[in-house]
This record gives C-alpha cells, structure tokens and sequence, in this order.
C-alpha cells in the first residue's frame, strides 16, 4: 500500500486491480487510498468491477 500512496504523492496516477484480494482486504485498501486521495484532493473512478483508477488532483480521467 505505501508504494501506491508514494506514486500517488509524487503525483503520479495509479491502477489498482482488486480481484485477488478477499473482500475484507478490498474494502480496507479502498478506505487507505480513499484516504490519501482526501489528503492530495485526488480521485478514485471505477474501470470495471475490481480495477479502479487513483488520479492526483491536476490528473482528468475521461471516458
């Protein structure tokens, strides 16, 4: 987890892909980035159903 709050931090967007986890771990590293994109005014979008996009705030994430 602190290697994507580190990329995320030097401004950096991030994919993360879930489907490995169990979901009590899913939920836990969602609400840690959920945390840390809070701090730099970040997003977070939904790709499909277990990958996400973590994006710093001057990042647009289009469809």
């Amino acid at each position: 987890m602190d290697t994507i709050a580190e990329k995320l931090l030097d401004d950096n967007a991030v994919i993360i892909k879930l489907d490995k986890l169990d979901i009590k771990s899913a939920e836990r590293m969602v609400d840690f980035l959920n945390g840390v994109l809070f701090a730099i005014h970040g997003n977070i979008n939904r790709l499909d159903k277990n990958i996400f996009i973590c994006s710093p705030k001057n990042f647009k994430v289009t469809k």
